[in-house]
């Protein structure tokens, strides 16, 4: 588990203000504000009930006992707000709207928690249709959505409906209903403006896999140029399986970003119904199901990356089903370059390194200087390509050219 990082004390504390130096949002070059509002100069530092006492002599609000989120709301209308360590409990989920004001915290110490059977996001942007969407920064704390006491299969960390240029730093979603982050379009459920250029980074997604939804680390609908360089494990819940990050939008970028195990087939990344997404320098190790799935969508690029242990963490009765990488239905004019792979050490767990079905037009893929070694026998071929369109060229399974 990867420690807190490390906040910056401010020289000589202030009384009646935080402890450590705040951090301003920047927009368009301006600090705070956004729009044609005023620059957001205040920040309130909210305690919670279980806080240290000297932050509590230092806060401007104490939290509420039971539900904070009022109280967060209203602290965001007027300016950015920063979080004690200690625990703040949501009942009621806080809205943040296009003044782009933004939520800090001293680390993974300082813990939103949802909630027993609330059934919906902690945090929810609610910026106007015809806005130019919410720019904040959001970083150094805990999103808990406690999947295992909610009852309704949904909700999670954050519903980030129009999100543009947003910041998303060191946040740890753990136990998260349905999402922890959804980066949707303006008018939600991708029926409305794209989002985009947001910056999902140092996050942990983690551990949904005794929640009652399907516990997945993020969405994407509606919004796109996005950047993600984070890490997911162990996740999964109940119900259909699905995967650690769905895009189905398009046009993201995927960079060292590393994804761990996960019950219920959970698997690595779905690009579905968008295109040019791009996928580099991430890590798979022991991921359930296809750890990476391309269906309905082309134009993408996967490259460097490493895969081990394919699918090792599969339901008994879907051994040999899931692949490394998965091309079917209408994927084309994808570029599979330069990964190196390993499969399960146990015997036909997984099916191939690279698969491409050749079905709804898939085809006219690129594969080259890829390299697999096998742990045991696979249940198909290594490269197990239907398509009679796509190159292949200088791939190696165990040395030897494929």
């Amino acid at each position: 588990m990867v420690e807190p990082k490390p906040m910056i004390q401010v020289a000589g504390t202030p009384s009646g203000n935080s402890p450590w130096a705040p951090t301003p949002v920047y927009i368009d070059g301006v600090s705070g504000g956004g729009g044609d509002g005023p620059s957001a100069t205040k920040t309130t530092l909210i305690a919670a009930q279980d806080a240290p006492q000297n932050w509590k002599d230092a806060a401007d609000i104490l939290a509420q006992a039971g539900d904070c989120g009022p109280q967060i709301t209203a602290a965001l209308l007027e300016g950015n707000v920063e979080l004690s360590p200690g625990v703040f409990e949501i009942r009621t989920s806080i809205s943040v709207t296009e003044l782009n004001h933004g939520i800090s915290g001293q680390g993974w110490q300082s813990i939103l928690r949802l909630d027993t059977d609330a059934n919906k996001y902690i945090i929810v942007f609610d910026p106007e249709p015809e806005s130019d969407g919410i720019r904040a920064v959001f970083k150094s704390f805990t999103l808990d959505g406690r999947g295992d006491t909610q009852t309704g299969g949904i909700g999670g960390g954050i519903h980030a409906v129009g999100a543009v240029q947003s910041v998303f730093d060191y946040i740890h979603f753990i136990n998260a209903t349905e999402n922890g982050l959804w980066l949707d379009s303006f008018l939600g459920n991708g029926a409305g403006a794209f989002g985009h250029h947001n910056k999902v980074t140092n996050c942990l997604f983690d551990s949904t896999q005794v929640n009652v939804g399907p516990g997945r680390g993020m969405l994407i609908t509606g919004s796109d140029e996005n950047h993600i360089s984070s890490e997911f494990q162990f996740l999964g819940g109940t119900g259909a399986s699905t995967f650690a990050v769905r895009d189905m939008a398009g046009l993201n970028k995927y960079i060292s970003s590393t994804f761990v195990g996960g019950k219920n087939n959970m698997g690595g990344i779905e690009l579905r119904d968008g295109r040019r997404g791009i996928i580099t320098s991430c890590q798979f190790d022991g991921v359930s199901g296809d750890n990476i799935f391309v269906a309905s969508s082309g134009n993408h690029i996967i490259t460097n990356n490493m895969f081990t242990s394919i699918a090792d963490k599969c339901l008994p009765d879907f051994e040999g089903e899931f692949s490394g990488i998965h091309l079917e239905f209408a994927s084309t004019n994808c570029l599979v370059s330069g990964n190196i792979m390993d499969n399960s050490p146990t015997e036909v767990r997984t099916r191939s390194f690279i698969r491409e079905r050749a079905m709804g037009d898939s085809g006219f893929n690129i594969f080259q200087n890829n390299i697999a070694v096998t742990r045991s026998s696979l249940s198909s071929e290594a490269y197990d390509l239907e398509s009679t369109t796509s190159y292949f060229e200088l791939n190696l399974i165990n040395g030897a050219s494929a």
